[in-house]
């Protein structure tokens, strides 16, 4: 269950990363920066979320397999991810489900290390 509660704040960490506007096309006609923080524009800080969404991933597929199997722990972070996209489903504002991705991981990664 622990496993499953990290799969889910990494999803959500992923989806802010897909939905961060684009740093080579910010227009104000797209509904991703008039819905985005200005937190979000920045590119430093676009780096730091695809970096925590990439190692989230890797760390996802890592203790997968290690905690329960080959296949199984390889292809289970696959349902989360669709959860994670269902719950945010329609939402331009990469904000939300990135803090509540980095809180879910980091409650669940400790709550795994215990």
């Amino acid at each position: 269950m622990k496993y499953l509660l990290f799969c889910l704040g990494a999803a959500f960490m992923q989806l802010a990363y897909l939905r961060q506007p684009d740093r080579g096309n910010l227009r104000l006609r797209t509904a991703s920066v008039l819905h985005s923080p200005v937190l979000f524009l920045n590119p430093g800080f676009q780096r730091v979320v695809q970096m925590l969404a990439l190692g989230s991933w890797a760390a996802e597929i890592v203790l997968g397999f290690v905690l329960i199997g080959r296949w199984a722990g390889l292809l289970i972070w696959i349902p989360a991810f669709l959860v994670a996209n269902v719950l945010v489903l329609g939402r331009a504002n990469p904000g939300p489900p990135f803090f509540i991705g980095l809180a879910l991981t980091i409650l669940a990664g400790v709550s795994l290390a215990v």
